[in-house]
């Protein structure tokens, strides 16, 4: 219902929070968050972080993200997608991976520029409203400027992956 797309995010603005259309795991490191467009295998690689690391699935489809005293936090939301998975609980924001798919792997870490333009990608924002588009742009800005890594992951079609993904995703953010 797009009503209730447009009351929370209005509520979750005036709090330093926005939705990011992302799978959201809880990992020994940190909160993880993978986003893409729908179809580009966010639900997967979280998938892969619960069977390989442990990782805890905390919200499937649309993670929010708060800033609470400079902090970034993600919280699990009732919007959760296709997983139908959705925790209350939340997490400090160790690294989002912004994925896309080419012929080979490869992993890099993103320009403050590039991660805002690619986290603008996918926020659930009202673009009829000038402040709301004015105020994510304000908190994208932030995000992008202090989120430990935001990482751009080029793949291969995600079927011919599997733990050597999970272990080069770990090996660059938390080693």
């Amino acid at each position: 219902n797009c009503f209730s797309h447009i009351a929370l995010e209005a509520l979750l603005l005036q709090r330093d929070a926005m939705i990011l259309h992302a799978s959201f795991v809880s990992t020994r490191y940190g909160g993880l968050l993978f986003s893409g467009v729908s179809g580009i295998g966010k639900s997967t690689q979280a998938d892969l972080w619960q069977r390989y690391e442990g990782a805890e699935l905390l919200n499937g489809d649309r993670t929010v993200l708060r800033r609470m005293d400079g902090v970034w936090t993600a919280f699990g939301s009732p919007y959760a997608g296709s997983s139908n998975c959705f925790v209350n609980e939340s997490r400090p924001v160790r690294a989002i991976v912004l994925l896309s798919q080419g012929s080979a792997c490869s992993l890099r870490r993103l320009s403050p520029a590039a991660a805002f333009r690619g986290l603008y990608a996918g926020m659930t924002v009202n673009l009829w409203d000038d402040r709301y588009v004015a105020r994510v742009c304000d908190l994208l800005a932030a995000l992008a400027a202090v989120v430990w890594a935001v990482y751009s992951v080029l793949m291969r079609k995600i079927s011919g992956l599997g733990h050597g993904t999970v272990q080069c995703t770990r090996r660059v953010f938390f080693y």
